[in-house]
């Protein structure tokens, strides 16, 4: 948008029968300009605007009077607003068609959602046992579901099914954090569980873990949006997953043994994580700043350099990727 100018003047050469599209932040549209910020009078167009605003939910004090501007430089064009979760009623009212996820879902499109271990709330509160027994059930849920997947894939190459193996993808498993550099942030904690596991599992709160893990799914079956189906239980693969099938399907690895820390060359987001008894990564820590949380949480592992320096990040969807736990 801050060409917007030299497009209309002819500084910047377009081809007569294209759409331009400029974009900008939209929370650096105001009343003038600055370095950054944008006054709406700058590009007013006569009002001659077709202004796609996403995430227009958001806002405050500040946002009411860039509502005006946008309505004023749409006035004789059209402003769209597009968010997932509207929240005041105007906006609400005035909303031409829902399509919002519980839509798209009922519609047949996407995959139901099932939210497991909803009591969850904040994870530094909980002893070291219960954090154990938290990742551990996601971590056997994460097998069951890679063993369902094998089982699959094999199925179809045994019975030569005319079905595309690859429609069944190699599961991940993506934990977010909301902290990353404070002491005892979310990412810490966990990757401390998930070091301590593949050292030596508590077998008691293994045993545990996946007990109430099949209680919750055989007596919570019901997806978040509801559409008349129920969650199927393959209860005999999830009793039949042991540590030693954690340490295979997640961790690649045949034996327990201390988590080692990769670094990539000239790579400040990314951090591999593999087992000293494997040589296959299985987890990958994207990001900012990794040098800052190398020399600040990582004291204590082993930390050596890798030869590729290619992103493992860019390799996610690729055949020969072998990591399990983004």
């Amino acid at each position: 948008l801050r060409d917007y100018d030299k497009v209309k003047y002819g500084a910047i050469l377009t081809n007569k029968d294209d759409i331009n599209i400029f974009f900008y932040r939209s929370d650096l549209i105001s009343n003038e300009t600055k370095e950054k910020v944008l006054s709406y009078m700058d590009f007013e167009n006569d009002g001659k605007w077709y202004l796609i605003l996403d995430e227009a939910h958001k806002g405050d004090k500040e946002d009411s009077k860039r509502q005006i501007y946008y309505s004023f430089i749409t006035r004789f064009g059209f402003l769209f607003n597009f968010s997932a979760t509207f929240t005041d009623p105007w906006d609400i009212i005035t909303t031409v068609f829902n399509f919002n996820l519980d839509h798209f879902i009922g519609e047949g499109y996407g995959k139901n959602l099932y939210v497991s271990q909803k009591n969850i709330d904040k994870f530094e509160e909980f002893d070291e046992n219960e954090k154990e027994k938290i990742v551990l059930k996601s971590l056997i849920l994460l097998t069951a579901v890679k063993k369902a997947r094998e089982n699959i894939i094999n199925s179809i190459n045994k019975e030569q099914l005319n079905i595309k193996s690859d429609l069944y993808h190699n599961p991940m498993m993506v934990i977010y954090g909301n902290s990353v550099n404070p002491k005892d942030s979310d990412l810490q904690l966990i990757f401390n569980v998930m070091g301590k596991i593949a050292v030596k599992s508590n077998m008691r709160n293994y045993n545990e873990a996946r007990d109430e893990l099949l209680n919750e799914l055989q007596n919570q079956r019901k997806y978040v949006f509801e559409h008349g189906d129920e969650l199927i239980i393959d209860e005999k693969l999830l009793k039949s997953i042991t540590y030693d099938h954690i340490l295979k399907y997640v961790y690649n690895s045949e034996r327990n043994g201390e988590i080692e820390v990769i670094k990539i060359p000239k790579n400040e987001e990314e951090l591999v994580l593999k087992l000293k008894t494997s040589d296959k990564p299985f987890a990958l820590i994207r990001i900012g700043g990794i040098e800052k949380w190398v020399k600040e949480k990582l004291k204590n592992y082993e930390i050596n350099e890798s030869y590729d320096k290619q992103s493992y990040f860019e390799r996610l969807n690729k055949d020969d990727n072998s990591i399990n736990i983004l």
